[in-house]
């Protein structure tokens, strides 16, 4: 299982787009968290069911910054 990867933290995905990988997962419990250039990307993601619970922000990852562990 992916979550099993994640341990007991968080994921920080880069270039979250669509949430391949991202929501399986959140689905498993892990809290998520994404840095997406697309906005478009991310309006894929979001219509995705279950996508609410994970947090995007819109940027370049390489300069992008996000708060938390």
């Amino acid at each position: 299982m992916p979550e099993d990867l994640a341990g007991s933290g968080a994921a920080l995905e880069l270039g979250i787009g669509t949430g391949r990988i991202a929501l399986p997962l959140s689905r498993g419990g892990v809290p998520v968290h994404g840095i997406e250039l697309s906005p478009a990307m991310v309006a894929r993601l979001r219509a995705a069911p279950g996508s609410e619970s994970i947090g995007v922000t819109i940027g370049d990852f390489a300069t992008t910054r996000v708060s938390g562990p």
